[in-house]
């Protein structure tokens, strides 16, 4: 069995280091899989990154990787020890494969909020706006009200606001 702790493949990411740590306990007995495992969990890495991820994106990413790692774990040792426990004992392999895909599960969850909650900033050039936004430019208030900025009066023949002094 391979030493995590020796492998220049993490280059000191932990997470990396888990991962590389789960795999060799994982393929200890089976020679050549831990290669097989870890090409495995690139693929699915960059499926789940896509192509422009965020910082926050990239960590939520390495967290599903991680729990989806330890969901296959827990079904094979739970298939490795079938049989083998007491009927006592049984629980403990069923608890570990659904608190398992439970972390899995949230890890998705989390990774999708984050994609559904991230929106693309909006920016408006006020001097240069596109038409369809419906807001006045500077030029366009100006014109509308006058310089004064009151409202132009309408030559429209209708009657004006102002009251009239009262007679005496």
């Amino acid at each position: 069995m391979t030493d995590p702790l020796a492998s220049d493949q993490s280059d000191g990411d932990l997470s990396r280091l888990a991962e590389q740590a789960l795999i060799n306990s994982l393929t200890a007995s089976l020679p050549g899989m831990g290669k097989v495992v870890a090409r495995n969990l690139e693929t699915l890495r960059a499926e789940m990154l896509g192509p422009d991820p965020t910082p926050v994106e990239r960590l939520l990413v390495e967290r599903a990787v991680m729990c989806w790692l330890q969901v296959q774990e827990a079904d094979l040792r739970d298939g490795l020890c079938a049989g083998r426990f007491e009927p006592g004992l049984s629980k403990y392999p069923v608890g570990r494969q659904i608190a398992a895909h439970r972390r899995y599960l949230a890890a998705l969850k989390a990774l999708e909020l984050v994609r559904k909650l991230a929106v693309p900033v909006l920016r408006i050039d006020v001097a240069s706006r596109p038409s369809n936004l419906g807001v006045p430019t500077a030029a366009e208030v100006v014109r509308r009200r006058g310089p004064a900025g009151r409202p132009r009066v309408r030559a429209t023949g209708a009657p004006s606001r102002r009251r009239e002094p009262a007679a005496k």
